[in-house]
């Protein structure tokens, strides 16, 4: 199977969004490296669509912003949060990485793209 690359990658993203796109390319075992602009780190806490569950638990850890989130994910301190669970978990990574996707300019994506595939070479 040919790898895709960040070309072909953005234009899978754009058509069936970015979590089909991950997934299809390298299944469920995957690494991310996502950073945020300026713009994506303004976003409230609100604006991400949370459950319940997940915007309580980051309202209880005092997070009201993807730049606050972002510490969280990255050195995995999110299940130390008060309630939050595998799935919650889950849930918030994704949020905030489709969040963090939407907000980024076509030129950032492709750079995404091509840190994913060094990323993930193996797979």
């Amino acid at each position: 199977m040919n790898k895709p690359t960040p070309q072909d990658m953005l234009k899978s993203a754009n058509e069936q969004g970015i979590l089909k796109t991950i997934y299809s390319a390298f299944g469920g075992d995957v690494s991310i490296t996502i950073s945020v602009n300026e713009q994506a780190e303004k976003i409230a806490i609100e604006d991400l669509d949370l459950s319940v569950r997940g915007y309580n638990a980051l309202k209880r850890g005092n997070v009201s912003c993807m730049r606050e989130l972002l510490p969280l994910i990255k050195v995995n301190l999110l299940p130390a949060l008060r309630i939050v669970n595998a799935k919650t978990e889950n849930e918030i990574k994704v949020k905030f990485l489709k969040t963090a996707y939407e907000a980024m300019t076509d030129q950032e994506k492709l750079s995404f793209f091509e840190t994913l595939i060094s990323e993930n070479k193996n797979h």
